[in-house]
């Protein structure tokens, strides 16, 4: 399949745990000559840092996902799917995979994208493992060495076989060497130092590049042209950051924002139905659960030990009541830690 096909895949699911997303129809601004148009899409969450050695917010790696090459990535039914990589194989043991690349791919800023680039992002995050890349070679588990024998193939050996390495993988992102190559210092210090946001349009390698960067604010990614798989249909992707839900639902109504990641519940009936607003409801893994301190060594409400009590919650606990009042419908209840994960349940309720 395509790499990143169409506009981005990850522009319009922002944030993977969120049960409802809405889309406004007849919003966006329109680019120079009225060809395509700017998606704009609105959030709650905001990305911290362009610096993949660093990065925790939910945004971030949406964000990355954006702008770093990646291996493979998840496609339709959450099957991984080549990106970067057209194809791999893998000998029987599952020590060595082999990565054969899109050619063709440049760096943002026209340096030729090669396997290369990999096999330094790959050595280096191994190189500091124990300080400054620990974040990124815990992605790597079990790798012990890579190699481009050619700019289009990519080899990455394991020391162990490792089950879910190819599914790691998709987490894993390529930073282009002629850029982050200089900032090694310190021991590799200076890699969690280094801002990429300080230094715009940014260096990428993905289907767009960063030329505006606002933490708490809009942030612009435009097209990179010399991206390895399709053309963007869109100008631009601007994502804004909300502090609250209210105000980014009321501009989605308002035909300021196209997407918006995460509806909150009480809005979920409002907007059903509403002309101009597609209201997509999909399965999350938000988990609500009641609890208490059954510490043995606790020395005040003893009675909380008693399992005689944990079974009144159980009987008490009205989940149905929750479902209908706190999440308005768009949810299920469980009555256990492990819910089907195939279940089309939006939230779990347990005791």
């Amino acid at each position: 399949m395509s790499p990143r096909s169409k506009l981005l895949r990850t522009a319009v699911a922002l944030a993977g745990t969120a049960a409802l997303l809405a889309t406004g129809c007849g919003g966006g601004s329109s680019s120079s000559g009225g060809a395509r148009k700017i998606l704009r899409v609105g959030t709650t969450y905001y990305i911290d840092t362009l610096n993949p050695f660093v990065g925790i917010e939910t945004q971030d790696s949406t964000a990355y996902g954006m702008v770093f090459p990646q291996l493979v990535q998840y496609g339709p039914g959450l099957k991984l799917e080549g990106d970067w990589a057209k194809s791999w194989t893998h000998t029987p043991d599952g020590l060595v995979w082999t990565f054969h690349l899109r050619p063709g791919g440049k760096w943002s800023d026209g340096v030729p994208l090669t396997a290369k680039d990999a096999v330094w992002t790959i050595d280096t995050s191994l190189r500091y493992r124990n300080g400054a890349t620990s974040y990124l070679a815990g992605i790597l588990t079990g790798v012990k060495s890579a190699s481009a024998p050619n700019p289009n193939t990519l080899v990455i050996r394991y020391a162990h076989a490792v089950a879910p390495g190819l599914a790691n993988l998709e987490q894993f992102f390529v930073l282009p060497e002629h850029v982050w190559d200089k900032h090694t210092g310190n021991n590799g210090g200076a890699l969690k130092a280094f801002r990429p946001e300080q230094h715009l349009p940014m260096v990428s390698g993905g289907p767009y590049t960063i030329t505006r960067f606002e933490e708490k604010g809009t942030t612009v990614f435009k097209p990179n042209p010399y991206f390895y798989g399709p053309k963007s249909r869109a100008a631009a992707v601007t994502l804004t950051y909300y502090t609250n839900t209210t105000s980014m639902v009321a501009d989605l109504e308002a035909h300021n924002v196209d997407v918006v990641d995460a509806v909150p519940y009480s809005a979920g009936s409002a907007l059903k139905g509403k002309k101009g607003i597609t209201l997509d409801v999909q399965p999350g893994d938000e988990v609500t659960n009641l609890g208490f301190n059954s510490n043995p060594k606790k020395p005040k409400n003893r009675e909380l030990l008693n399992p005689l009590v944990k079974e009144a919650f159980e009987y008490a606990t009205p989940r149905k009541q929750i479902v209908d009042v706190v999440f308005r419908g768009y949810a299920r209840p469980w009555a256990n830690i492990m819910s089907p994960s195939k279940s089309r349940s939006f939230g779990t309720m347990m005791p």
